[in-house]
């Protein structure tokens, strides 16, 4: 989150739809469960990537795009219960080849 503090900027929203619209989605299971979902053409682009890193990140990035309509930088560490669970839907729980996945 920017910090707003200093700047000369008219602020229109308050902090908290701010958060709400520019923070990296917190799903709960039913969400993740939607949101994480993947069509025929997701699937096949999900098999276009040669790591179960960089096909988490592609699944936990099309999750969120598709929720709040705008990309976020993370890594896998940030969003850890995101990537647990699709490490247990799409790869039955295998670890991914990255430093900081777990």
């Amino acid at each position: 989150m920017p910090n707003f503090a200093h700047t000369k900027r008219i602020r229109i929203l308050p902090e908290n739809e701010i958060d709400d619209l520019f923070t990296i989605p917190e799903f709960n299971d039913d969400e993740r469960q939607f949101w994480f979902d993947l069509n025929t053409e997701e699937q096949v682009l999900l098999e276009s990537k040669n790591s179960i890193a960089s096909s988490i990140d592609l699944i936990i990035q099309l999750g969120y795009f598709k929720a709040k309509h705008q990309f976020f930088n993370f890594t896998l560490e940030d969003v850890k219960e995101d990537t647990a669970y699709i490490l247990n839907r799409f790869y039955s729980g295998e670890e991914p080849k990255c430093k900081n996945c777990k």
